[in-house]
């Protein structure tokens, strides 16, 4: 058991996680009418790679056979949950508003749940079906901004379905995370993943640089892929990845939901951007539905109704 101060530090490590990925959405959307998101995505992976390297240089030597053997997992890991996920989100960030960003990005464990089940990779319980449909609705009022009697004959932004497909990718990523190799570190694996995405990238990016907008090289822009490589990729996925290994994924993942509220802060603080009632709404229907989905909300009302029995609580177990 992890010593009461390492618990809070990962907690901690994992807000400030939070909000460095915030940052970024904050970046992307206040960037997308300068720099190409391809552009964006491409050098901010650069960046990240270079410092990973550095980090497991000597390690991804030995790694180097394991991961030439497995190849066949991490190619198409690399190319959906680096590559395609952060380019979408970008580009959907040309079209929507910083916080429709991160909150239809919070959709990504639901989308990871309902797939597992899909798959015989978890078994569904009715919590988890109940918690994937209210995450689901809470999605459904974002995008349709709060009013889901006009679902039926709005036209949605694209920009939001641009993130709901990142989304749905990122779900599709974290299947592949749960069949990581045995034996392979995660420093060389994350090393990998990025690799392969900065590769994807590459005929993309030399496309839009020499078709459509090349990738601007000012201080402000190296400025932004620093942060975003070495900050919101490198250091916020070290400190996720250590979040997990001491206080578990499910926890981790339910510290992910505060970063619907840094992004809002940023966002209101540095874009002027108008916070709405359906945000809030949409940004609670989804954390209800993940609660529930866990298991989480079930077992904390089964410990408040319990009777007590010589001064312990007694749970029932699902």
């Amino acid at each position: 058991m992890p010593s009461r101060r390492t618990v809070i530090l990962a907690v901690l490590g994992t807000l400030f996680a939070c909000l460095l990925w915030s940052g970024n959405f904050i970046i992307a959307r206040g960037a997308h009418d300068w720099m190409p998101p391809i552009g964006f995505a491409f050098w901010r992976w650069v960046v990240a790679f270079v410092v990973l390297y550095a980090l497991c240089c000597r390690e991804m030597r030995a790694a180097w056979p394991r991961l030439l053997a497995n190849a066949r997992l991490l190619i198409p890991m690399g190319i959906v949950g680096v590559a395609l996920f952060n380019t979408l989100v970008y580009v959907g960030a040309r079209y929507t508003t910083a916080h429709h960003i991160a909150l239809i990005a919070t959709t990504a464990p639901v989308w990871t749940l309902l797939l597992a089940g899909c798959l015989g990779l978890e078994t569904f319980t009715r919590g988890k079906v109940i918690g994937v449909a209210f995450a689901l609705l809470g999605a459904v009022v974002i995008l349709c901004h709060g009013s889901l009697a006009q679902l039926a004959s709005m036209t949605l932004n694209k920009g939001d379905v641009l993130v709901l497909l990142g989304s749905f990718c990122w779900a599709l990523y974290s299947l592949g995370v749960k069949k990581k190799p045995a034996g392979l570190g995660q420093l060389p694996f994350l090393t990998a993943l990025v690799g392969v995405g900065v590769l994807a990238l590459l005929p993309l990016y030399l496309y839009e640089s020499l078709f459509i907008m090349p990738a601007p090289f000012t201080l402000r822009a190296l400025g932004i892929y620093l942060y975003a490589g070495a900050a919101a990729s490198a250091a916020a996925w070290l400190l996720w990845n250590h979040s997990i290994a001491v206080i578990g994924a499910m926890e981790s993942t339910l510290l992910y939901y505060s970063m619907p509220v840094f992004t809002s802060i940023l966002a209101i603080l540095l874009l002027d951007e108008p916070f709405e009632l359906y945000h809030v709404k949409g940004f609670a229907l989804i954390l209800l539905g993940i609660l529930i989905g866990s298991g989480r909300l079930s077992n904390t009302a089964a410990r408040a109704l319990s009777p007590k029995k010589r001064g312990t609580h007694k749970v029932c177990s699902q």
